[in-house]
């Protein structure tokens, strides 16, 4: 028979009272915070996975997909309609499905960052008070209007059509190129990337910041997870809110020093062998027949797209 106390859920008391050790059936912030951390890298090892797969996207060359990327983003900006952005939306998602990512989960997370950074931010706009023209929907009608500052408040406060189109514009503007964005770090590595950036001497010094944060971001998660399991394996008693975020902030200082002084280390070892401001990129890949016939045939789109978007 299993005994009771191995599949009872109960504090664990080592002697006296003063010992015991409660278990948190959610955990403390403090761990699901590193936890966090440890997704985080998951999802790295994950993407560089995604990026090595045979899909349609991740065999065209690097420095293609970020010149067609850019082309894109140029070709959004100038587009004034909502459908031909829509139209570049739904291209995206099926170019995802050929690229073998997870179209679903790739467009929830990508519609969720629209709404909370764009959506929300532009809101506003579809107010007469700050985009005049035709009611689109009446909401609010005052005896008089009333002056707060220099601002003026009308007696009829309604959405307009001009501010509701802008709105919408905006929205699946920013979600296009949210969505852009992710399916290409999805189909690149961020060795692939970094070095395709500094393929372009305008970029090279973007590259180079790019490549030393990307390597910071390991390295001072991991430090973090250390530290972690270094407080946890010589704790007994479990320690209380206060007591965790009193070691958070006194880790969050050291943390700050070390970086600053292994930034420093680095620099100087870097200059020391002979650091002259360059990457050392990896052996640039030639184009393919087939990067070419895809360069052709999005130059072409994307003057097309541009000509539809803007009449």
């Amino acid at each position: 028979m299993v005994p009771k106390w191995l599949i009872k859920n109960e504090d664990l008391t080592v002697g006296c009272s003063c010992n015991r050790i409660p278990i948190r059936k959610n955990g403390s912030f403090l761990d699901k915070t590193v936890d966090h951390i440890n997704q985080f890298l998951a999802k790295q090892a994950r993407l560089n996975q995604l990026a090595n797969q045979s899909g349609w996207l991740q065999l065209l060359n690097p420095r293609l997909k970020l010149v067609i990327f850019l082309g894109l983003v140029v070709a959004l900006s100038f587009t004034t309609r909502a459908m031909p952005l829509f139209v570049a939306y739904l291209a995206m998602a099926v170019l995802a499905s050929y690229s073998k990512l997870n179209v679903w989960k790739l467009l929830r997370r990508v519609f969720l960052l629209g709404v909370l950074f764009s959506f929300f931010l532009v809101l506003p706009a579809a107010f007469n008070l700050f985009t005049p023209g035709p009611i689109f929907l009446n909401l609010l009608k005052l005896k008089t209007s009333y002056h707060i500052g220099p601002l003026v408040l009308p007696n009829h406060i309604y959405i307009s059509q001009t501010g509701i189109r802008l709105v919408i514009i905006f929205f699946l503007r920013s979600l296009d190129i949210l969505t852009a964005s992710s399916i290409l770090v999805a189909t690149t590595s961020a060795r692939q990337l970094i070095d395709s950036l500094s393929s372009f001497k305008m970029l090279s010094f973007l590259a180079t910041i790019l490549l030393l944060t990307y390597r910071y971001l390991f390295l001072l998660a991991r430090i973090v997870q250390d530290l972690h399991l270094a407080r946890k394996s010589r704790t007994i008693k479990q320690q209380d809110h206060r007591e965790d975020r009193f070691w958070v902030n006194g880790r969050i200082a050291w943390l700050l020093k070390h970086s600053i002084k292994l930034s420093n280390q680095v620099a100087q070892a870097m200059t020391a062998r002979g650091w002259q401001g360059q990457v050392k990129r990896l052996p640039a890949s030639k184009l393919t027949v087939r990067d070419w016939q895809v360069l052709i045939v999005a130059v072409i789109g994307l003057t097309v797209y541009v000509a539809l978007g803007v009449l």
